[in-house]
């Protein structure tokens, strides 16, 4: 059975090495990890995933939610996307949950929450 594949962008870069160390020791792929939108944008052409885990806030001039937005269009999909976020601006979290499926995740983030979250949006996900 393949693995589901998952594309990390966070530029808090101690925390997407540990995001990323524990989606491979729970058996996900991470196919790609970078800090800004653009730089996933880039990449993007490149690879295949089934799940984006993007914070709000990233370096350059784009956020979480138009890399998200932009990565969508690309693929000509709607991918299923974890937020991480620590803001508590009702008016963006509601904008991170617009363009189902997606989640949000509060910082500080605990693991085992995030793999849960993980397993949740990716149970009836096939891998093609």
């Amino acid at each position: 059975m393949a693995k589901l594949r998952i594309f990390i962008i966070e530029d808090e870069m101690i925390f997407a090495f540990h995001l990323q160390t524990a989606l491979k020791e729970a058996g996900y792929e991470v196919v790609g990890r970078c800090a800004t939108g653009e730089r996933a944008l880039t990449m993007s052409h490149n690879l295949k995933f089934d799940l984006i885990i993007t914070d709000h806030k990233l370096l350059g001039s784009l956020n979480g939610i138009e890399t998200v937005e932009a990565l969508r269009e690309a693929k000509k999909e709607q991918i299923p996307v974890i937020f991480v976020t620590g803001e508590s601006n009702e008016v963006i979290l509601q904008q991170m949950k617009v363009g189902q499926p997606a989640q949000v995740i509060k910082k500080p983030v605990k693991m085992s929450e995030m793999l849960k979250c993980v397993t949740s949006m990716m149970a009836n996900k096939t891998v093609d």
